[in-house]
C-alpha cells in the first residue's frame, strides 16, 4: 500500500536546518544544565562514600599495625626457649634469631625484645625500619639488625651491642660494663606485670634511639618477671598514614585520649601549600590552624565512627573520626580531604561538553544546510533508482508519507527492496554460518588426537551441517568389512561387521552403508519406504521398534586423496524450519562432502600417528628386552622399573594436598614421554660388556680365573707329592716325620685356596688383615714350565708391550699384579677426560681401562667391583644421555633424555654422572630415581643376591633418604599411596610381601598430613 502524500511539505535543507537549531538550543539550555546539577550531586554523594569507605579500609589497616605488635608478643612468649637464661652474648641466645625473623617479616615493628626478672635483657632492633637507631648507636654501614644484651647475674653489669648485616653476618660488637638501664622500671613492664594479656602502653621515649613510641608487652604464664615486648615507633606511624592517603589537601592525625598528636600525614595541596606538622604529643585543641580546630570540634574518644561535611559552599571538606580496634586506652583517627578534590573529573567533563557543543552548533549548521541541499537535490534521482531495483516485490509494514517529498519517495522503493534483500541476507547469512562451522569443524577434526572424540566430532559435524535428526559413522576394517564406530543413538552399538564384497569379489550392493564403502559413490535417498535399490528392512525394522519415522537418507564416504575409503558417514531426516523431514539438498551434500574430506585426512592421519607411535612402543620395548635379555641378571628391569615410576607418578598426580598437589602431567603425551623415558632409562647398558655387568666374583673377566689360581694350586699340592715320595727313597726316611710334613703341608695349601676363594666370593667389607694375608701367600712361587705367550690374540700379545719375556722354566709369585694385566687410558688431555663435555658429565675417571691384576682384584673391599670395573658400569649412564641427547626426539618427548638420564642423581650432587642435587632435577626424574633403586633391591630374578622383602627395601631405602640419595618427600608419597605394596602385589613373590610399619620412615610432615 502506497504512503499518502501529506497536505504541508517543506524542503529537505531547509527542514534539517530548523531541525538542528532547535535541537541544540535545547540540548544547550535545558538537558546540559539538568544533567550538571545531578551528576554535581551524585558526585557528592559518591565523593563521601568513597572518602568514609578509604577512610575505613585505613583504620583498619592501622588496627592491624596494633594488632600485629601484639601478635608478635603473643607468638614469642609461647616459645618454651625464651626461659633460657640471658647472657652478655645476645646474638647465641634461642630467642636471638626468632626475633630476627620477626622483625624482618612485620614491618610496623622497631623491635622485640626479652626482660628475666632479674634485670638481665636481650632487644633486637630492625636498623632498616628506623635509621634514626644506626645514628643514635653510630652504627658500621650496612648495618640492618642490632641485638642488645645486658647481663646482671652473678654480680656482672654488662651490655653488649652487636651490628649485623642484612644476611645476619656480624659488622662490629661493642660492650660496656656500665649499665644505666633497667627494664623493670620501664612502663611497659610495670603495666604488663599487671595482666596475663598483652598491654600497650602509653607514648613515652625508647632509651635506645630517643624516639617517641609505643610498646606492647605481655608476661609468661608459667614465669613470673619473664616479658616480652614489641616496640612501635610514633615516626613509623607518620609514614604508615603518609603512604596511605592520596587526595591533595588531606590530612591524617592519629590521637590519643588527651587529644595529644601521635601521629599524622599531611599532602600538599593542588596549588602545592604544604601544612606544617604538629609537634608529637601537642594538644590538638592548641592548634590555631582551620584543620586541626575541625577536627577538634569532632573528636570524642570511644564514640565510634563519625564522618561529616563541614564549611562554606564551594570550600566544603570531608570529616572522618574513627576509634581503633585492639588497644588499652583509646587512639583515634581523624581524617580529612577537600571535597573539590573528588569533584575535578564532573567539572572538566561538563567544561568539555559546553566547548564541544559550541563548536559542533558553529560547525554543523552551515554543513547541514549544505549537505541537505545537495541532499535534496539528488533525492528524486535515487528515488527511482531504488523503485526500478525493488519493483518485483511488494512492501508491508512501513510507516506513513513523510512531509518531505524525496524522502516519501524513498519509503516507497526502500520498502519494496527491503523484502527481496531481507531474503537474500537471511539465505547469505546461513551459508555464512554453516561455512563459519564447516572451518571450526575443520579446525576441530585437524587438532583432535583423542580417537573416540575424533569420531563424536565427525559424526556431529556432519549432523549439524545437513541438519540432520541422526546420524550413524562406519569404519572400514583391515578384512574389509564395515563396523559401527557411533551413533547419535545412546543404545549399544551392534557387534556386527558388514562385508564389502561378496565372494566373486564383487562391491556388496545389498546394503546402502557397504556399496558406498565399497565403490566411495554419494548416494542420496529422498524417501526410504519408497526405495529399491538397496535393501531397507533394517532401517524400517528399528523404525517399527521404535516408533521414528525415517524419510531421507545421505550415505557419504570418508575417501582420502589417494581414493582410499576408511569409512561410511550415514545420515538419516534432514530436517527443514519447522523440524520437519525433508530431502537433502544439494547444498547439504557439499557440506557435508566437505566435512567428509575432513574427516578421512583426520582419520588417516590419526591411524598413521597410532601406527607410528605403535612401532616406537615397539621398538623401543626391544630395544629395552634385549638389555635385560643380555644378562640373566637383570632380566625384566627395563620392563619393571618403568611399571613402577609410572605408580609413583599415578599416585602424585592424585594428591590434593602436600607437596605434590599441584603436579599433574598437562596430557596424555606428557604420561607417555615419561612412560619412554622409563623403558629407555638404561638403554646405554647395550654398550656395557655382560662379563662386567655380571661380574659375580673378583677375578671373572669373560671366565672365573680362581681357575687359574686352582690349577697352581694343584700343581703345588702334587709337588708335594712329589717331594714326599722322593724323600721316602732316602734310605735313612723318617716315614712318620715326613708324612706328617706332608700332610701339614697339603693342609696349609687346603686352608688357603678356601681362603683366597672366599676373597674371590666378594662381600659387604673385607678386612685389612684379609689383605695383608693375601699379600703375604702371593709372596709365594710355583713354577712355570710352559711359554705363557704362545697361543695369544693380538691384542692379548700387545697389552705385554716392553715387558721382557721370561722362557721356562720360570719362577712366578702365586698371586700378580702383571704390567699385562693393566690397560691403560689414553686421553689426548687428561685434565678434559670428556672433551668439550656438552653434557656436562662429572664422574671422576681411572687412569686405566682395565686393571685384571690378581691380588688388585681379590684386594677389593666391598663387592666384587674394581674401581675401573664401576666406572664402566657407571658408564651406562654417560652413553644413556649420549645416545637420548642425540636422537631427534620430536618436542612431545624432548624430556625423555632428563627424565632417563638422572636416575643415578642424588638430592646432595653425590650422584653420576653429572652430580645434579634436587634443585637441578624435575620430580618425574627424581621419581624415576626410586623405581630404579627399588626395583634392583626387591628384584628376584638376579641369581647373585636374595631378593629383599618389602620390609628390607623399604628400610634400606629410608636410609638413603637420610643420607639424601633419593627425595625424601617422594619417598613419604611412595608409602603413604601404597605404592611399594601396588608394585610388591603384582610383582613380587608372595614371601617378599611382609607387612610394613610405614611410620616408622615417614617424615614428621608426612605423619602430620596423615
Amino acid at each position: 500500500m502506497l504512503a499518502k502524500t501529506p497536505f504541508f511539505r517543506v524542503r529537505l535543507h531547509i527542514g534539517i536546518m530548523l531541525l538542528v537549531i532547535l535541537s541544540c538550543g535545547i540540548l544547550f539550555k535545558g538537558v546540559l544544565t539538568i544533567v550538571h546539577d545531578q551528576s554535581a550531586q551524585s558526585a557528592q554523594v559518591n565523593a563521601k562514600s568513597h572518602f568514609q569507605e578509604r577512610a575505613s579500609i585505613l583504620t583498619k589497616h592501622l588496627s592491624s599495625v596494633f594488632d600485629s605488635a601484639k601478635l608478635t608478643a603473643a607468638i614469642q612468649i609461647s616459645n618454651p626457649l625464651s626461659h633460657t637464661p640471658i647472657d652478655a652474648n645476645g646474638l647465641a641466645h634461642p630467642m636471638a634469631q626468632p626475633f630476627i625473623v620477626a622483625v624482618t617479616h612485620t614491618p610496623a615493628v622497631y623491635s622485640v625484645y626479652l626482660s628475666h626478672p632479674n634485670g638481665n635483657f636481650l632487644q633486637v632492633i630492625n636498623a632498616l625500619n628506623d635509621p634514626q637507631i644506626a645514628k643514635a648507636r653510630s652504627a658500621p654501614p650496612n648495618t640492618a639488625y642490632i641485638v642488645r644484651a645486658i647481663d646482671r647475674s652473678n654480680g656482672k653489669s654488662i651490655e653488649s651491642w652487636r651490628f649485623l648485616d642484612a644476611n645476619r653476618r656480624m659488622l662490629d660488637v661493642r660492650i660496656s660494663k656500665e649499665v644505666t638501664f633497667d627494664p623493670r622500671v620501664r612502663p611497659w613492664y610495670r603495666k604488663a606485670m599487671q595482666s596475663e594479656e598483652v598491654t600497650f602502653s602509653d607514648p613515652y621515649v625508647f632509651h635506645s634511639n630517643s624516639e617517641l613510641g609505643i610498646s606492647a608487652a605481655i608476661q609468661s604464664s608459667d614465669h613470673e618477671g619473664e616479658i616480652i615486648g614489641v616496640d612501635l615507633t610514633l615516626g613509623g606511624l607518620d609514614a604508615f598514614l603518609t603512604h596511605r592517603i592520596h587526595w591533595p589537601g588531606s590530612h591524617a592525625v592519629l590521637l590519643d585520649r588527651q587529644k595529644q598528636v601521635l601521629a599524622q600525614a599531611h599532602i600538599p595541596s593542588k596549588s602545592g601549600l604544604v601544612t606544617l606538622p604538629l609537634p608529637l604529643l601537642s594538644n590538638l585543641d592548641d592548634a590555631n590552624q582551620t584543620w586541626a580546630m575541625r577536627f577538634s570540634s569532632l573528636y570524642s574518644p570511644q564514640s565510634g565512627q563519625r564522618a561529616r561535611m563541614v564549611g562554606p559552599e564551594g570550600m566544603e571538606e570531608i570529616l572522618y573520626v574513627n576509634d581503633l580496634d585492639g588497644l588499652d586506652s583509646p587512639v583515634t583517627l581523624a581524617l580529612s580531604a577537600p571535597l573539590a578534590s573528588f569533584m575535578g573529573p564532573v567539572e572538566t567533563m561538563f567544561d568539555n561538553i559546553r566547548s564541544l557543543t559550541i563548536i559542533l552548533l558553529a560547525v554543523l549548521l552551515p554543513v547541514a544546510l549544505m549537505a541537505a541541499w545537495l541532499l535534496s537535490r539528488n533525492l528524486g534521482q535515487l528515488s527511482t533508482a531504488f523503485q526500478g531495483f525493488a519493483r518485483t516485490e511488494s512492501v508491508t509494514g512501513l510507516p506513513g508519507g513523510s512531509f518531505i517529498t524525496e524522502a516519501n519517495d524513498l519509503i516507497e522503493s526502500a520498502g519494496k527492496m527491503l523484502k527481496t534483500l531481507q531474503s537474500r541476507t537471511e539465505q547469505r547469512d546461513a551459508s555464512q554460518k554453516r561455512l563459519h562451522k564447516l572451518i571450526e569443524l575443520g579446525i576441530s577434526i585437524g587438532s583432535e588426537r583423542k580417537r573416540n572424540k575424533l569420531l563424536r566430532s565427525i559424526l556431529t559435524g556432519g549432523v549439524e551441517m545437513s541438519r540432520s535428526d541422526a546420524g550413524t559413522l562406519y569404519l572400514r576394517q583391515d578384512d574389509d568389512t564395515l563396523t559401527f564406530a557411533i551413533r547419535t543413538k545412546t543404545d549399544e552399538l551392534p557387534d556386527i561387521r558388514l562385508p564389502l564384497f561378496d565372494e566373486t569379489g564383487a562391491p556388496n550392493s545389498r546394503f546402502v552403508a557397504t556399496h558406498v564403502g565399497a565403490t566411495g559413490e554419494i548416494v542420496r535417498i529422498d524417501d526410504v519406504y519408497r526405495e529399491t535399490r538397496f535393501d531397507m528392512s533394517g532401517a524400517k525394522s528399528v523404525d517399527k521398534d521404535t516408533g521414528y519415522r525415517t524419510v531421507s537418507m545421505l550415505c557419504m564416504p570418508l575417501k582420502t586423496h589417494e581414493g582410499e575409503i576408511l569409512g561410511v558417514l550415514q545420515l538419516l531426516n534432514a530436517l527443514d524450519e519447522d523440524g520437519q523431514p525433508r530431502p537433502y539438498r544439494d547444498e547439504d551434500i557439499g557440506f557435508v562432502e566437505a566435512v567428509a574430506a575432513q574427516a578421512a585426512v583426520a582419520l588417516a592421519n590419526h591411524h598413521l600417528v597410532e601406527g607410528l607411535r605403535k612401532l616406537t612402543d615397539a621398538f623401543i620395548q626391544v630395544i629395552a628386552g634385549a638389555i635385560d635379555a643380555k644378562s640373566p641378571y637383570t632380566g625384566g628391569h627395563c620392563n619393571r622399573v618403568p611399571m613402577l615410576a609410572q605408580m609413583l607418578a599415578e599416585a602424585a598426580e592424585r594428591s590434593d594436598s602436600g607437596p605434590f598437589a599441584d603436579f599433574h602431567f598437562a596430557n596424555d603425551d606428557e604420561r607417555y614421554e615419561f612412560k619412554i623415558a622409563g623403558w629407555l632409562h638404561d638403554c646405554g647398558k647395550v654398550v656395557t660388556p655382560e662379563h662386567i655387568v655380571d661380574k659375580a666374583t673378583k677375578l671373572e673377566t669373560i671366565y672365573n680365573r680362581i681357575h687359574e689360581v686352582r690349577m697352581r694350586y694343584e700343581a703345588l699340592y702334587r709337588d708335594v707329592e712329589i717331594d714326599y715320595w722322593r724323600d721316602m727313597t732316602e734310605p735313612s726316611a723318617d716315614q712318620e716325620a715326613l708324612a706328617a710334613k706332608r700332610d701339614a703341608e697339603l693342609a696349609r695349601l687346603q686352608e688357603e685356596y678356601a681362603f683366597i676363594a672366599r676373597c674371590n666370593e666378594g662381600g659387604e667389607f673385607m678386612d685389612p688383615e684379609d689383605i695383608q694375608r693375601l699379600r703375604a701367600i702371593a709372596e709365594q712361587t710355583w713354577t712355570r714350565h710352559f711359554d705363557d705367550r704362545i697361543g695369544l690374540s693380538q691384542d692379548e700379545l700387545l697389552r705385554y708391550g716392553d715387558e721382557p719375556p721370561i722362557a721356562p722354566p720360570a719362577t712366578e709369585p702365586l698371586l700378580a699384579d702383571k704390567p699385562h694385566h693393566v690397560t691403560p687410558r689414553r686421553m689426548a688431555d687428561p685434565s678434559k677426560p670428556y672433551g668439550d663435555n656438552p653434557y656436562g658429565f662429572t664422574m671422576a675417571v681411572p687412569d686405566n681401562k682395565q686393571n685384571m691384576g690378581e691380588l688388585y682384584n681379590l684386594a677389593v673391599s666391598r663387592g666384587t667391583l674394581t674401581a675401573e670395573d664401576r666406572y664402566i658400569i657407571n658408564g651406562h649412564m654417560l652413553q644413556t644421555i649420549s645416545m637420548l641427547e642425540t636422537l631427534p626426539f620430536p618436542k612431545f618427548l624432548k624430556r625423555v633424555p632428563e627424565y632417563a638420564g638422572s636416575h643415578h642423581e642424588t638430592m646432595t650432587g653425590s650422584g653420576y654422572p653429572r652430580g645434579l642435587r634436587k634443585e637441578d632435577m624435575s620430580v618425574p626424574a627424581r621419581m624415576m630415581a626410586i623405581a630404579d633403586i627399588f626395583e634392583a633391591l626387591t628384584a628376584s630374578d638376579r641369581p647373585y643376591k636374595k631378593p629383599k622383602s618389602l620390609s628390607e627395601a623399604v628400610r634400606i631405602l629410608s636410609f638413603m633418604r637420610n643420607d639424601g640419595h633419593v627425595d625424601p618427600e617422594l619417598f613419604d608419597l611412595f608409602l603413604t599411596s601404597g605404592v611399594y605394596r601396588q608394585y610388591g602385589e603384582q610383582f613380587l613373590q608372595p614371601e617378599q610381601c611382609d607387612e610394613v610399619d610405614i611410620a616408622h620412615y615417614l617424615s614428621d610432615d608426612a605423619k602430620t598430613a596423615s
